[in-house]
């Protein structure tokens, strides 16, 4: 499914997910002609000037027990995606895509990656760590995260606004997930979203890090 770039106002969008891998042309990689790495979700401001959101730190907790803040990343660039342990259908095939983008800036400081869970029930730190191990995540770079349900759905919802999610309270019988990836650039202000499950987005999504850490 083709990647959504630009600097969008969207009060509202619906779009099919794609699950399967699709070769993508670069220069077909935009919507509606919108260029790649744009910044997203611009309002006008007092002074005639263009205000962008900016997503917010969140407190959770890592695959060793430890509360982490995304402040972490506060003037770096961070990749966001969501999984839940238990998945056996597209998680792994996006986590498997995720170590290439680790590998791509391994012992880089200014990238971070979050894998937030969407079933923190479940996903205990036991279960993080044993996801981890199983996809060799460097925890100085890359982060799974489990915590407060509520806390997570809001902060996928209302900050990192991904497309095609419904709305929902955060309660026990909502249940959210997505094989996009956020890239939120230095400043917090998302650039873009890609398609997890697809190698060719993946590729751009480095190709797009490489450009902003210049």
């Amino acid at each position: 499914m083709k990647s959504l770039f630009g600097a969008v106002i969207l009060s509202a969008v619906v779009l099919f997910v794609s699950c399967g891998p699709t070769e993508i042309p670069k220069e077909e990689f935009s919507m509606q002609g919108i260029p790649r790495l744009a910044k997203y979700y611009g309002e006008p401001g007092q002074n005639g000037d263009t205000v962008y959101h900016k997503v917010p730190a969140v407190e959770l907790i890592n695959q060793y027990g430890d509360t982490i803040s995304t402040s972490i990343a506060d003037g770096k660039i961070s990749v966001v995606q969501l999984f839940f342990t238990s998945c056996e259908g597209i998680c792994p095939v996006i986590s498997g895509n995720m170590t290439s983008v680790q590998k791509a800036f391994a012992g880089n400081d200014n990238v971070k990656i979050f894998s937030m869970s969407v079933d923190p029930a479940r996903d205990s730190v036991s279960a993080l760590y044993a996801y981890s191990k199983r996809f060799k995540c460097d925890s100085l770079q890359w982060n799974l995260l489990t915590g407060d349900k509520k806390l997570i759905y809001d902060y996928v919802r209302y900050q990192l606004r991904l497309p095609a999610i419904e709305e929902g309270d955060g309660g026990e019988e909502d249940f959210i997930h997505s094989d996009y990836i956020t890239l939120i650039d230095r400043e917090g202000i998302i650039r873009g979203y890609y398609t997890g499950t697809d190698t060719a987005q993946v590729r751009l999504l480095i190709e797009d890090i490489h450009t902003l850490y210049k």
